[in-house]
């Protein structure tokens, strides 16, 4: 519970950085690139078993996970950015949609009434807490052309998978003393890629660079406590069909709470609703 905790208030920690970005003009590409390199290092660091050997079953997992993670983190960035806050936090948190149904065919485990009913209602607490108004949702994204809905879908889909993919390898290739390189690995993986986009972009000046440097290791703090932690209260011996329920209504319910104490946003009556709803499906999935 303990390790499900930390993951929650480190996801939170992103979503905060995020909130940033946009305050510090930051280059989203070279920040996550940065971010990447910091949570690469720091996993491989942490590892009780040293460097990785290239014969690990988790290789092919960690590839995928790695590639759609640089792709999904600038994309959530533009968007938080671009659409807000909450678009993002729409595409992210419902997504906890994949693993849950996967998590019965996969893995045999069974949702119960009660939990079913929790997840019902959470799903309906995230909707009130993060849905904005329609004035509030650009008609395109600026530079794309395209509905922010059209990212919004990719993040949710991308997001969802990719949380799959990672209870997926915990449960069958990723032992409790490898957790950690398994993580370092996939961070490394993208890392690569992220670095890769930023030499195909324009040049930054000096100062964008040291800026977006920072803000890249401010993120890669939580962004690597996020998914260590999740890895780890995933491997201990909790339930996934509750797990990404509980993990997900807290990021939003801390979330909500954090943006109105740092940034000063009005929670209105749908937030309070939404807020309330969510202790309610707190209560049922326990």
């Amino acid at each position: 519970m303990n390790w499900l905790f930390l993951s929650i208030l480190s996801s939170v920690g992103i979503f905060v950085s995020f909130g940033y970005f946009g305050r510090w003009a930051v280059d989203n590409r070279w920040a996550v690139a940065v971010n990447y390199t910091f949570c690469a290092v720091g996993g491989i660091l942490l590892s009780p078993i040293g460097g990785p050997q290239f014969n690990e079953v988790w290789w092919i997992p960690a590839l995928m996970l790695g590639t759609a993670f640089t792709y999904l983190f600038v994309k959530m960035a533009a968007l938080t950015q671009s659409g807000g806050l909450a678009l993002s936090t729409i595409a992210s948190q419902m997504s906890l949609l994949i693993p849950v149904a996967l998590a019965p065919l996969l893995y045999g485990e069974t949702l119960g009434l009660w939990r079913a009913l929790g997840i019902g209602v959470g799903l309906v607490s995230i909707g009130l807490m993060v849905t904005p108004s329609k004035r509030a949702i650009p008609a395109q994204n600026p530079g794309t052309g395209r509905s922010p809905w059209v990212d919004t879908l990719i993040i949710f889909l991308g997001t969802g998978l990719c949380t799959a993919l990672v209870k997926y390898s915990r449960f069958y290739f990723v032992g409790a003393e490898s957790e950690l390189l398994f993580v370092g690995c996939v961070f490394g993986i993208a890392a690569f890629w992220a670095w890769v986009g930023v030499v195909r972009a324009p040049r930054l000046d000096r100062a964008q660079a040291v800026q977006s440097t920072w803000a890249g290791l401010v993120l890669g703090i939580p962004n690597l406590g996020s998914l260590v932690f999740l890895v780890k209260a995933l491997g201990s011996g909790l339930d996934s069909a509750w797990v990404f329920p509980m993990n997900n209504l807290g990021i939003v319910l801390i979330s909500s709470v954090a943006g109105w104490l740092i940034f000063g946003q009005r929670l209105g009556i749908k937030s309070l609703l939404g807020i309330g709803a969510a202790l309610v499906a707190v209560v049922l999935m326990r």
